[in-house]
């Protein structure tokens, strides 16, 4: 089990091409890993965020649950990442 907060975090810090400047509140989730995958899934997702470069900036919530899958391919073939899915 996984409990990330957010407070005051800016994305743009990461990417700077970032839709949002500034990121609050947590998600918790739990994961597994099957053969050559790794599943994640998000038990409760509450942000809040605000739209970048905007003159009167606009504040977003994004919540819910969701899962995601990251793929490999075997040992095999080098265990290089494959894909995902959400």
């Amino acid at each position: 089990n996984a409990l990330l907060n957010a407070k005051d975090f800016n994305p743009q810090s990461i990417v700077a091409t970032a839709p949002v400047d500034l990121i609050n509140g947590q998600i918790k989730a739990n994961g597994f890993a099957k053969p050559n995958q790794q599943l994640i899934n998000f038990d409760a997702i509450n942000l809040t965020g605000r739209l970048a470069n905007q003159a009167n900036p606009e504040t977003i919530q994004l919540t819910g649950k969701s899962t995601a899958a990251v793929i490999f391919n075997d040992a095999n073939a080098g265990g290089a990442f494959k894909g995902f899915a959400v």
